[in-house]
């Protein structure tokens, strides 16, 4: 494990870093061969525990795919009669087959067109009324990139919905849509294994570092001109 997280850190520090002169598409190209690494030192050391790790997971996986679709549907009818110009999708680790055992929240992203105040007012009492409780914003200084997060649980699962600017959240629903759709099965299983060996051995901040790179790996895939984080 000491490879991994090695590599981990290796990752973040070189291409997060503002004293590297380097295009966005470098470093993303830099975290994306770096991700890939990642996936065959895992491949290498744990093959066959994060295939039966990975088999585990499948068995809970039935009643996360039932609540997932009870909350999109429900979420759906709660704003049928506030927004005619909206997208829902679902936008989590569990839609990327990456979630970890007993940790999988639903999320769910609403991009709205031309959001406005009165948008964000009127979706936010609707869910409020529907029994999604306001918790946060995210990004709350950028304009673009803001969000509004509700949460409810349903079924003993958490259920996270976010609501945001349609245009300015388009580079966020084409990761999501890649992360869900592109990954190969082992990208899936190796990168669930890593987040948890991360988790179990309490390294939060490779824990942390490891989501944004295979987050970023997305990003390069995608060829994104943006980051996820802020250089540092």
């Amino acid at each position: 494990m000491d490879k991994i997280i090695e590599l981990i850190n290796d990752t973040y520090n070189t291409y997060h870093s503002k004293s590297k002169k380097m295009t966005i598409a470098d470093r993303l190209k830099g975290i994306g061969n770096a991700y890939l690494k990642l996936i065959e030192l895992c491949k290498e050391n744990y093959l066959e525990k994060a295939k039966k790790y990975y088999k585990t997971r499948q068995k809970i996986n039935n009643k996360l795919v039932k609540v997932q679709k009870k909350a999109l549907n429900e979420i759906k009818k709660c704003l049928q009669d506030v927004l005619l110009d909206y997208h829902i999708m679902p936008a989590s680790s569990f839609s990327a087959r990456t979630h970890l055992i007993g940790e999988s929240d639903i999320d769910l992203m609403i991009r709205i067109k031309n959001i406005s105040l009165n948008d964000i007012v009127k979706v936010s009492n609707k869910l409020g009324n529907c029994g999604y409780i306001f918790k946060n914003i995210g990004t709350p200084d950028d304009e673009e990139l803001r969000y509004f997060i509700h949460g409810k649980i349903m079924n003993g699962v958490e259920i996270e919905v976010k609501f945001r600017d349609y245009d300015g959240s388009q580079f966020i629903a084409n990761l999501h849509e890649y992360l869900d759709k592109n990954l190969s099965l082992p990208q899936q299983m190796f990168t669930t294994y890593i987040k948890y060996l991360m988790k179990k051995e309490n390294k939060k901040e490779e824990y942390w570092k490891f989501k944004l790179i295979y987050n970023e790996y997305g990003l390069y895939k995608i060829k994104s001109q943006t980051l996820i984080m802020p250089l540092v």
